[in-house]
């Protein structure tokens, strides 16, 4: 994944559904600026701090714990705006398009940012009229990785 994203690292990144944080640390290993990580699970967002700290990364991120959508609205109302989203929600539980509508809702995306969606095979991205576009996508197994840009 961060071969194909190499050339579009930069700025500011949002990691929506963080885990562990690995995505959003890695694109700032690689030269982002800042990154802010959203994950409605306590003890995913003490590994996130744990990571940041570990990492060096803890000036430059700042760590959401509360549900994705609520973030996504908040960071809109304060005008944010990202360069690159990862999203990797649980599979086959509809937050893939719930959360692509928001983040167009609410103008956080800039143009031409790409967003790296993770889903489950039988949970398409659907992009029709949303001004996103899937420039590439990897199949793994159950799993496919979608590459879109936003060109809104």
């Amino acid at each position: 994944m961060f071969n194909i994203l190499a050339p579009y690292i930069k700025g500011r990144i949002l990691d929506l559904f963080s885990g562990t944080g690995a995505l959003g640390i890695e694109a700032l290993s690689r030269g982002a600026d800042y990154a802010v990580f959203v994950d409605s699970n306590r003890n995913c967002c003490r590994i996130i701090s744990e990571n940041l700290e570990r990492t060096g990364f803890l000036d430059k991120a700042e760590v959401y714990c509360c549900k994705a959508a609520s973030v996504i609205n908040e960071l809109g109302e304060k005008k944010s705006s990202f360069d690159i989203v990862f999203i990797d929600p649980p599979y086959l539980r509809n937050f893939i398009q719930e959360t692509l509508q928001l983040l167009i809702e609410n103008d956080i995306i800039k143009r031409k940012g790409i967003l790296i969606v993770e889903h489950h095979r039988d949970e398409p991205v659907q992009t029709v009229g949303s001004g996103l576009e899937l420039f590439r996508s990897a199949d793994y197994g159950e799993t496919i990785v979608s590459f879109l840009v936003f060109n809104g």
